[in-house]
């Protein structure tokens, strides 16, 4: 895999010069890989991404002309354009954040505080949503290279039995064979050592056939072997996992696609992919894999999960049916609830009938409904029992997201009241 660009071009839209030129002072302080160019203007700002190339856009929320939103929406609707967007702004409503990331945007972060810290977060932000958007290309680049190369294994695969066909009678049909053998073995050896990933061919057996360099200084030693029968620093389990998949593939003509393993003498993780490979009859015959390192990949999404988990309360999606049913749960779950994102995730724990107080549901059903009837945003009150019986009041706002499956999606945040504000409420 190449290497990610060295320099990182960001592009700062605010209509105040001096928080443009706060980022542009502060960002190559934290990394000189940035580069920082301003704008004071929406406008300004689509006019430069017309005519220049950028790694990362920073725009504030509040402008004149066209505000932070409008300009999201028209650099992934209008340009068509996946580049990683952080909204960096004074204004911090709930309703402003889930606006900004509904429409795309990658990060939302709240300006104020120390500004040496609060640039080293900004600047840390950038560098992930760069770092992560280059590699998803270079995935994205790969995968299309390893097809078309798979194509052109099959190719070659149909030319060799051809080959052997017509060998059969004649040592110099034979001989031609063989060097025809020798000419593909080559290319398949360059082929490689120019993918940057971890490939293999096994046969029907399961033995390696070839093994790229990627991993290993020694590939050598895998040819005609199995993972059981190498010797190699990896636990015994390990490998022989590594076999039963590969029987699953050969045998049962079973598809293995991205899965995780854990190599603890590299202490990597790595995703792994394994198809059956088959001849012009269309008979297993072997397999085809790939293997690349997710290892800084896991450590950036083991970051993304903190600062979730890190929100004063929950982000959610739920379907608008009976019980409330959570896909998708973060945050300060078990603080809030005292039950898990996992119980509340697969349905041990309903939402609607285990958490909301029943005196409250009715109320709740029916301001929702006429919000996703009118589709507009809703904000509620309403009180939540925890596992320990305790009673509190949340706050939820929340909108109607989607329709799947005939059911309306719901996304939002929700939070506990602080016992202060219960009190002046009470009074």
């Amino acid at each position: 895999m190449e290497a990610m660009d060295e320099s990182f071009r960001v592009l700062a839209v605010d209509d105040d010069p001096g928080i443009s030129e706060l980022i542009a002072e502060f960002l190559p302080r934290e990394d000189d890989r940035f580069t920082v160019e301003t704008a004071l203007s929406a406008t300004e700002a689509l006019g430069r991404f017309e005519r220049e190339t950028f790694d990362a856009i920073i725009s504030d929320y509040q402008m004149p002309d066209i505000d932070g939103l409008e300009l999201l929406e028209t650099i992934r609707e209008g340009f068509d354009s996946d580049i990683p967007f952080i909204v960096f702004t004074g204004k911090g409503r709930e309703e402003v954040a889930i606006d900004a990331l509904n429409l795309g945007a990658d990060r939302y972060l709240q300006k104020g505080g120390d500004p040496t810290s609060q640039y080293s977060v900004l600047a840390d932000a950038v560098r992930n949503e760069i770092e992560k958007h280059q590699t998803k290309s270079e995935l994205r680049a790969l995968n299309r290279e390893l097809t078309a190369q798979n194509q052109q294994l099959e190719a070659y695969t149909e030319q060799l039995e051809a080959t052997e066909r017509r060998l059969r009678d004649e040592i110099e049909e034979r001989k031609e064979r063989e060097r025809e053998l020798r000419r593909h073995k080559r290319l398949l050896d360059a082929l490689f050592d120019f993918v940057p990933i971890h490939l293999f061919i096994k046969d029907r057996e399961a033995r390696h056939l070839w093994v790229s360099s990627e991993f290993y200084d020694d590939p050598e030693r895998w040819i005609g072997k199995r993972d059981t029968e190498v010797e190699y620093d990896v636990p015994d389990e390990f490998s022989e996992e590594a076999y039963q998949d590969d029987l699953r593939v050969i045998e049962e003509g079973e598809q293995i696609i991205d899965k995780e393993t854990y190599d603890e003498a590299r202490d990597r993780y790595f995703l792994t992919s394994k198809v059956p490979w088959r001849d012009e009859d269309g008979d297993i015959v072997g397999l085809l894999g790939y293997s690349f390192d997710i290892t800084d990949q896991r450590a950036r999404e083991q970051r993304l999960r903190t600062i979730v988990d890190n929100l004063p309360g929950i982000v959610y999606r739920c379907e608008q049916r009976p019980g409330w049913p959570m896909e998708m749960v973060r945050g300060r779950v078990e603080e809030l609830t005292g039950y898990t994102a996992e119980q509340i995730e697969c349905g041990t724990v309903s939402w609607g009938d285990d958490i909301m107080v029943p005196d409250d549901r009715e109320r709740v059903w029916e301001d929702v409904d006429l919000a996703v009837e009118n589709d507009d945003p809703f904000e509620l009150t309403y009180r939540i029992e925890t596992r320990s019986g305790e009673r509190r009041s949340v706050w939820e706002r929340g909108r109607p997201a989607q329709v799947a499956d005939d059911a309306t999606q719901i996304e939002g945040f929700i939070m506990d009241i602080p016992e202060n504000i219960r009190n002046m409420g009470g009074e």
